[in-house]
C-alpha cells in the first residue's frame, strides 16, 4: 500500500473500514431486525432486495449477461453461500447470542481449509496460512469468548448453536465449488443472481411456515 498514490490508497481504507463497519455489524443488526420480523422471512426480504438491486445495476451498466449453465450455477452457489448460510445465522442468532453467532460463523476458513485437504485433488493450506487461521480464531475467541462466558452460559441452546455451525460448513463448501464451476462472467450478475435465488427460495419457505 505504501506505492499507491494518495487517492486509491484512501478508496482502500474506506473500503476496508466498510468492511469492519458493515460486517462486523451485521449479527447486532440482524437481533434487531428478527424482533419485529419472523428470522426466515427478514432473511428473504433481504437477499432478494439485494439481489434485484444488483441485478438491475449490471443490466444497466451493460455487464455481460449469463446463458443457462451460468445460471444454474450461479443460484446453486447463491443457494448455498447466502441462502443456507444466511438463513442459519439468523436463525441461530434468534435463539443464542450474537456475538457467539459471529464466533461460530468465523470457523469458515477453518472448514474451508479442512474441506480444501481433502479429495483427489486436495489443496492443504500452507503451513503459514495454517498459523493464520489459527491465530484469527483464537483472536476472535479472546474477543468474544468473556463476554459470553460471564453474560449467557444459561441462555445457551447446544441444539441452536449447531445451525450456525451447518451454515458455516454450507459456505465453506460451496465457496470451494464456486472456484471449480462455470459461472457468468461478471461477478456482479452472479452474485446478484445468487442473492436472488436465494432470496426468492427463504420466500417460498417463509411462506410455506406462516410467516407472513
Amino acid at each position: 500500500m505504501p506505492d499507491l498514490p494518495r487517492g486509491p490508497r484512501t478508496l482502500l481504507l474506506l473500503a476496508f473500514a466498510s468492511v469492519w463497519f458493515v460486517w462486523g455489524s451485521t449479527f447486532l443488526v440482524i437481533r434487531y431486525a428478527i424482533d419485529g420480523i419472523p428470522p426466515i422471512l427478514m432473511c428473504g426480504i433481504r437477499l432478494l432486495a439485494a439481489g434485484l438491486v444488483l441485478l438491475v445495476w449490471a443490466r444497466v451498466s451493460g455487464q455481460p449477461w449469463p446463458r443457462g449453465v451460468e445460471w444454474r450455477n450461479a443460484i446453486l452457489v447463491g443457494l448455498l453461500l447466502p441462502g443456507i448460510g444466511n438463513a442459519s445465522v439468523t436463525l441461530g442468532v434468534a435463539h443464542v447470542p450474537s456475538g457467539l453467532v459471529a464466533l461460530l460463523v468465523s470457523t469458515i476458513p477453518l472448514w474451508m481449509g479442512l474441506f480444501a485437504s481433502l479429495g483427489r485433488n486436495a489443496e492443504p493450506p500452507a503451513p503459514r496460512a495454517e498459523l493464520g487461521l489459527a491465530m484469527g480464531f483464537a483472536g476472535i475467541t479472546l474477543l468474544i469468548g468473556p463476554g459470553l462466558i460471564t453474560g449467557h452460559d444459561a441462555a445457551l441452546s447446544p441444539l441452536w448453536a449447531l445451525v450456525p455451525i451447518a451454515g458455516s460448513l454450507s459456505w465453506a463448501w460451496g465457496s470451494l465449488w464456486s472456484r471449480r464451476t462455470r459461472l457468468p462472467a461478471s461477478p456482479l450478475v452472479s452474485t446478484g443472481a445468487g442473492l436472488a435465488a436465494a432470496g426468492a427460495g427463504l420466500l417460498l419457505l417463509a411462506a410455506g411456515i406462516g410467516d407472513f
